[in-house]
């Protein structure tokens, strides 16, 4: 039996989260086809605004885990500006409310409860945005000076790595 060298390998959990909200997407994809091919216009109009939406949701997500992904792989990093998996529950709330009340015609205090539900839903199974820097005491220097020379540093590792992207720009530059 021989040994094998460990080689510690990231797995990109991020990118399996959205699965149930593309799950949740049928339901609008469904009722827009169902309208348009009933020709019912006011059906047709309200629930392509929710796709829409929910589109929206769909987005902010995907933005939110990938920003999420980024953070949790790196050792110094800001938090996240701006919170897109907040904004992404938040309008996921508005969605649940808007096809409930609006295309569903449930009443107000049921589309509210629903609406709540989702929000915490969200919450509970995908999580909050990072809020905390993991930045490091380094006496002198200061951390926005080290995160500003790792990121020059990975730009210039990116043109080591991949020359044959810059390399036709400087053959093509040449031959002029």
């Amino acid at each position: 039996m021989s040994a094998k060298r460990y080689t510690h390998q990231q797995i990109n959990k991020s990118l399996s989260k959205p699965f149930l909200l593309y799950i949740f997407a049928l339901p609008f994809i469904l009722s827009v086809i169902m309208a348009l091919f009933a020709l019912n216009i006011k059906a047709f109009i309200f629930n392509g605004l929710g796709m829409v939406l929910y589109m929206g949701v769909l987005y902010l997500s995907n933005k939110g885990f990938s920003q999420e992904n980024i953070y949790h792989q790196s050792i110094l990093a800001k938090a996240p500006k701006i919170p897109y998996k907040l904004l992404s529950a938040l309008l996921l709330s508005i969605v649940v409310f808007y096809t409930s009340f609006m295309i569903s015609h449930k009443s107000l205090i049921e589309s509210l409860f629903v609406s709540m539900v989702s929000l915490l839903g969200y919450y509970l199974y995908y999580g909050f945005d990072p809020k905390g820097d993991k930045l490091k005491n380094f006496g002198d220097i200061s951390s926005e000076f080290v995160l500003q020379t790792i990121q020059e540093a990975s730009s210039k590792l990116e043109f080591i790595k991949f020359p044959c992207r810059y390399q036709k720009i400087f053959i093509k530059s040449k031959s002029r």
